[in-house]
């Protein structure tokens, strides 16, 4: 009898142990635990679903989740179906909801049910867990990959992404077609190494491995489709898509860069060697705002910082030979410029602090960095103009000699006549 008794004790105290094990589990897990019945009245719930809620566990007990309003009406006929599939034994979930709190404000939840059996009585145990935040974050990720997508397509440049151990192409952008000459199936049967001339593969794909490491820019060219060579700049780095990373290559054609930079190079060499002097001005003062080597010996100035303090009239004297001082006629020749595209004109130059000379004048007008200026183009024609002056003088000379003897040839026409005249006279 007495160890009957014990037995009892010992049953009495696990059962006891359980219990307060299965409150502590009940009360303290991370997810809010409720236990209600078919009709969604709540007969417990744990501090998680206090604290989720908003309400005290006093506040909902004996109280329908209906009532309590914390669901929109549209999510009712789910509820309903959820409940459906309890009461035939059923567990559910999880499913998403939208929750209302005690204050107004709204969480996403993530609920399971599963129907339990208490005391003989079938009850329905909910555990829902606070997914706001990580749909949040899957928003962002959904919104961040549409965006992508929308760069990825729509961009200005070819770009290329390659498995950094196979270096196959696994994507592509429609630039990267049209950069390309082949088809987006034809580049996705294709290795990175295969868009780049023979020559050139080397030490592309050894800026390839510098790329996987870090991001960089490199310079290199593509052979298309044609078998047409073209410049590209490729700007590279790594991304990572279901954990395996890529080389996002983004590829601009230079072509035109290359050549504009060519005709900068041809234009510098001329700019630098040439016999006249070249210039640049710009409104609104129309000063110098620069001047090659010839510029600065034509005008005499100590350098090309001198010479761009000073202006078109500064190196010209007061008038023109015409009589129109310099100043306004100066600016009206640039005025046609800008207005004509060009102007080529004679004009009187002088030296800075120096005499004066004769040059030709060819105003450009021309656009550089979405701004119109002028190139000047000026030439010294004064051994021109001593040649013409002397001409002119010869020619000047000549034709008084050639007056001086017409007119003697004309005094000795007449001395004849009145000669013949006289021995006319005497025969009479």
């Amino acid at each position: 009898m007495a160890e009957q008794d014990d037995k009892k004790i010992d049953l009495a105290r696990e059962l006891k142990n359980c219990r307060e094990r299965l409150k502590v589990l009940f009360d303290y897990t991370p997810d809010a635990y409720l236990l209600y019945d078919f009709k969604g009245i709540f007969i417990d719930a744990n501090e998680k679903a206090e604290k989720l809620f908003g309400y005290k566990k006093g506040e909902v007990l004996g109280q329908s989740f209906l009532k309590l309003n914390f669901f929109s009406k549209d999510q009712l006929p789910k509820i309903a179906g959820l409940l459906a599939q309890n009461a035939i034994g059923k567990p559910t979930g999880p499913d998403e909801f939208n929750f209302r709190k005690k204050d107004g404000s709204f969480a996403i939840l993530e609920i399971s049910t599963q129907p339990v059996k208490i005391q003989g009585k079938t009850l329905i145990l909910a555990i829902a867990r606070d997914i706001t935040e990580r749909k949040k974050l899957e928003y962002l990720a959904v919104e961040s990959a549409e965006k992508f997508r929308l760069f990825f397509e729509n961009n200005i440049d070819a770009i290329f992404v390659a498995d950094i151990e196979t270096k196959k192409l696994v994507d592509c952008n429609k630039m990267a077609e049209k950069l390309s000459g082949y088809s987006k199936k034809e580049l996705l049967a294709m290795s990175a190494d295969q868009l780049h001339p023979k020559d050139r593969v080397k030490e592309t794909m050894e800026a390839f491995k510098k790329q996987v490491q870090e991001i960089s820019v490199v310079e290199s060219e593509i052979l298309n489709k044609s078998g047409k060579r073209i410049p590209v700049e490729i700007n590279a780095g790594l991304i990572t898509v279901n954990a395996k990373k890529y080389l996002l290559g983004v590829f601009r054609d230079i072509t035109e860069r290359k050549k504009s930079a060519e005709a900068i190079k041809k234009f510098k060499i001329l700019y630098e060697t040439s016999a006249d002097a070249i210039m640049m001005l710009e409104p609104p003062s129309w000063k110098f705002t620069s001047g090659n080597p010839a510029a600065i010996k034509m005008f005499n100035t100590k350098d090309e910082q001198e010479f761009t303090s000073l202006g078109p009239w500064d190196l010209s004297p007061p008038k023109q030979p015409d009589g129109q001082p310099s100043m306004p006629k100066a600016k009206k020749m640039i005025e046609q410029a800008m207005k004509e595209g060009a102007n080529l004109f004679e004009w009187t130059h002088k030296k800075y602090k120096g005499a004066d000379f004769y040059a030709t004048v060819l105003l450009s007008k021309i656009n550089f960095g979405g701004k119109d200026l002028i190139q000047a183009t000026v030439r010294d024609i004064s051994p021109q103009k001593e040649t013409e002056k002397k001409i002119l003088e010869q020619k000047n000379n000549l034709e008084r000699m050639n007056k001086l003897m017409v007119d003697r040839e004309l005094k000795m026409i007449e001395l004849k006549k009145k000669i013949i005249s006289l021995e006319a006279d005497l025969k009479k």
